[in-house]
């Protein structure tokens, strides 16, 4: 065990979380967290966190943007969910690929560990975007909130690829990147 895994060890000392202090621990102690679930096999709490702080929120917000519309239906719901579902697990293998690419050689549930467990901060920024559109006059100041807390999220990424796939930073860079650019290919060339 390295010095990094003892460190991680002491400051987490148990990987039997609940979903809220996996989160904190994500935010507030992202390299020491990523370090102490490297050897966690468990496919289920990713899953869950992922319905809790990714899914949930987007659906809330699709269904409060659609709902306020006049052609609100439950098959656009329905269809948007679907796509949710179906890009990102499409965006985990895509990734996974451009990281697998770039040197990470530590499977395709690490780099789905990378991905969702780093999204955390997509709450607070959907919840700034929607503010902003109700306040369009503050609109720049919450465009650079959203700005800030967004490079943050890219930092916690790219600490999650250094601890869970074992590569540098610029490396893991690059493989997001290249991933969110494929991304937009393929749904450019979907759409």
């Amino acid at each position: 065990m390295d010095d990094t895994q003892t460190q991680s060890k002491e400051i987490i000392p148990k990987l039997e979380m609940n979903i809220l202090q996996r989160a904190g621990n994500v935010i507030f102690y992202p390299k020491e967290y990523f370090s102490s679930i490297k050897d966690e096999t468990d496919f289920e709490t990713p899953i869950i966190y992922y319905l809790v702080f990714v899914f949930i929120p987007t659906l809330l917000i699709t269904w409060t943007s659609l709902y306020l519309s006049v052609t609100f239906s439950f098959y656009k719901l329905l269809t948007l969910i679907t796509v949710d579902v179906v890009s990102y697990v499409l965006f985990i293998v895509i990734m996974h690929l451009f990281v697998s690419l770039f040197g990470g050689k530590e499977g395709i549930i690490n780099t789905l560990k990378s991905v969702i467990y780093s999204t955390i901060l997509l709450i607070p920024i959907l919840i700034i975007f929607v503010f902003s559109a109700l306040m369009p006059s503050a609109s720049l100041l919450f465009g650079i909130i959203a700005v800030i807390i967004g490079l943050y999220g890219l930092q916690l990424e790219l600490w999650a690829f250094e601890r869970l796939q074992n590569i540098s930073q610029w490396r893991a860079f690059f493989a997001i990147i290249f991933a969110a650019i494929m991304r937009s290919i393929i749904t450019s060339v979907l759409s």
